[in-house]
């Protein structure tokens, strides 16, 4: 009995992550700039952190 229902919530797992991905495809196919918008953001993040890690200064001290 349990492999019936454990075959069902794979089953509903797949669907919702297949949902998921398919949102997120007809965004990025209709909004053009949701992924440029998206790779800016990661960058600025990872020159900010970059920044407080490589750049040592009396001010980071301790990071």
């Amino acid at each position: 009995m349990s492999g019936v229902t454990d075959a069902g919530a794979r089953m509903q797992h797949r669907q919702r992550d297949e949902r998921s991905s398919d949102i997120a495809s007809m965004k990025a196919r209709d909004i053009p700039e949701w992924g440029e918008v998206r790779a800016l953001l990661h960058l600025r993040c990872k020159d900010t952190l970059g920044a407080i890690i490589d750049h040592r200064s009396p001010r980071f001290v301790g990071y």
